[in-house]
């Protein structure tokens, strides 16, 4: 794969101490879940690729067209 095909999701905490999650992707997969630090040590996981999955259902299809305009 080519290296300007692959991008990173990160999510971290950046108070006292850095602490980080890193997850790389390629162009075309499906999106990890990444946590939503709600605290320095507590954090809820967030489904990414069914968050935007569910959304892109209720774009309205002339946007989907301006948007991606092989839809």
């Amino acid at each position: 794969m080519p290296m300007h095909d692959w991008t990173r999701v990160s999510a971290g905490t950046y108070h006292a101490f850095h602490n980080a999650w890193i997850e790389p992707l390629c162009v075309g997969t499906a999106l990890s879940s990444m946590p939503l630090f709600l605290t320095t040590t507590h954090y809820i996981p967030l489904p990414l690729e069914e968050t935007y999955t569910q959304s892109w259902v209720g774009v309205p299809e002339r946007w989907k067209r301006v948007i991606v305009p092989d839809v």
